[in-house]
């Protein structure tokens, strides 16, 4: 399956939009991050493997940071949270977002 990637993101895909959405909205929620299963199962995500690949990504481009191998530790950099507003996917309406 072909990539989308979202105008104006800074070259990042739907999905990883999608994952840095969740990992905002999941944190804010409970109080902590998200695992890689986590977001492999709220996202239906084909494996974790892909999950990895997209984080590191986004570690890469300064999104998100976190500790190798260490669970829960994911969290969005400024870049990644002015990404998210900038995109309007901070919102109240983000949940209707990320499912569609």
């Amino acid at each position: 399956m072909q990539q989308k990637y979202v105008d104006g993101s800074n070259g990042l895909s739907v999905r990883q939009l999608k994952i840095l959405t969740f990992i905002q909205r999941y944190s804010e929620t409970f109080g902590y991050a998200p695992t890689v299963r986590d977001i492999r199962d709220s996202l239906e995500i084909s494996s974790t493997s892909v999950v990895g690949s997209d984080l590191r990504m986004l570690r890469r481009g300064g999104f998100i940071n976190s500790q190798h191998r260490a669970a829960r530790t994911v969290s969005l950099t400024q870049n990644g949270l002015n990404l998210l507003w900038k995109e309007n996917y901070a919102g109240p309406d983000t949940a209707a977002k990320v499912q569609g």
